[in-house]
């Protein structure tokens, strides 16, 4: 469960998960293939800090004229296309053959198909492994109604937590799982939900999600 900036690193640090638990069989993943991921992260992340995404955010033309002519493009959005481009889609990508490389990476990217297990279930299965399948969760705050809205692998939306009609009389917003969603909302990015949890107010526009 990450928020702010600990989403970016939360969403890097689960893809590496993810590479691990496809790739390697629950009983011969061990403690040390948890130490290397993190000792790749120290390399790999530190590398893509550096090529200082803020400032990269006003060097492209076309959308800088985005930015200024689009009633919905913004920065947040250009942020959340950088974070793809330096971040997520290199580690994807990587060790991978042509054909397998992916341009563009959605938050149903993100759900995980251990290696030796078929129809795999976090629900019924998960308590039988040794090293667990983790589930993502990116946290925002929907401006809508002051509530917390989260981005995870499968749906979108406002977490069906109680909240007392007493000290909170706006309704939330149900969640919405991407498969259900209307054009445009079926493949959320990665960059995207990242974008709209690091985003600092005032600096950055609210991430606009149209016809919800």
């Amino acid at each position: 469960s990450c928020v702010s900036g600990g989403s970016i690193i939360g969403a890097y640090y689960y893809l590496h998960l993810k590479k691990l638990l496809e790739e390697k069989e629950d009983k011969a993943i061990g403690k040390n293939d948890y130490i290397k991921i993190v000792q790749e992260i120290e390399v790999e992340f530190l590398k893509a800090v550096q090529s200082n995404l803020r400032m990269q955010i006003f060097t492209n033309l076309f959308d800088n004229l985005k930015m200024v002519f689009s009633k919905t493009y913004s920065r947040s959005y250009r942020l959340g296309n950088l974070y793809q481009k330096n971040f997520y889609l290199p580690l994807f990508n990587k060790g991978k053959k042509a054909d397998e490389k992916k341009t563009g990476l959605f938050m149903s990217d993100l759900m995980i198909s251990p290696k030796d297990t078929s129809d795999f279930s976090i629900s019924q299965h998960n308590w039988e492994r040794t090293n667990k399948i983790p589930q993502l969760i990116l946290n925002a705050t929907c401006l809508n109604t002051g509530h917390n809205w989260q981005f995870t692998a499968s749906w979108m939306g406002e977490p069906p937590t109680y909240l007392s009609k007493s000290f909170d009389v706006k309704k939330r917003l149900r969640r919405m799982y991407y498969k259900h969603a209307p054009d445009g909302h079926k493949n959320l990015p990665i960059g995207n939900a990242v974008a709209a949890s690091s985003c600092v107010p005032v600096m950055f526009e609210p991430l606009i999600l149209k016809s919800l």
